[in-house]
């Protein structure tokens, strides 16, 4: 049998530079959708369609505060790096695609 790598638990400042990255991640996301919906783009999310852009603030900062909560609680120590970096890397799909409908015209 090969030997498996051990799993690493990330440091706690790694953990805290992981969820400034997810909160950053979040933010730009919310930022380029009230962008967008100020150059005419339409939200995606029937659930958000038609919220203010407070309403916006707010149930993103939910969102966001009780993801974190749910991964520091019940994802595994060695995985919450993993879980995090991956939540962050598509949240910041987002606001790639609304910037890009916001250049090309498309809203």
């Amino acid at each position: 049998m090969g030997r498996q790598a051990p799993h690493r638990c990330v440091t706690a400042i790694q953990f805290l530079r992981l969820n400034l990255l997810f909160t950053t991640a979040q933010s730009v996301d919310l930022l380029s959708t009230v962008l967008g919906l100020q150059h005419g783009m339409r939200e995606s999310n029937p659930w958000l369609h038609g919220l203010s852009p407070v309403a916006l603030v707010g149930i993103k900062a939910l969102v966001t505060v009780g993801l974190l909560l749910v991964i520091n609680r019940f994802v595994s120590p060695s995985r919450r790096g993993r879980v995090l970096l991956l939540l962050t890397v598509l949240t910041v799909l987002a606001p790639i695609g609304n910037v890009v409908q916001i250049m090309l015209g498309l809203t």
